[in-house]
């Protein structure tokens, strides 16, 4: 969504103007959530698992406060170096 352009009634703009339903921050808490149930059921959840590195890397390079696809700005950045 271009810059400056309006979020969808369902959406809001955060301070980065990212336009989204949560930071990734915010999302974690909800992935979290599932990790611990899928431990507590014997589920292999090897691609959340993966999800949560990403987003603990956003969070520790300060992209907490952004909408998740900022994670593949962290994926492009490993791929091209």
């Amino acid at each position: 969504m271009p810059q400056g352009a309006a979020c969808p009634r369902t959406r809001f703009r955060n301070a980065f103007g990212d336009c989204g339903t949560a930071p990734v921050a915010y999302a974690m808490k909800d992935l979290n959530y599932a990790l611990e149930l899928a431990a507590e059921a014997d589920i292999d959840a090897a691609g959340a698992d993966l999800v949560k590195a990403w987003f603990d890397e956003a969070v520790e390079s300060g992209l907490g406060e952004r909408y998740p696809p900022v994670v593949a700005t962290l994926v492009d950045h490993k791929q091209s170096t």
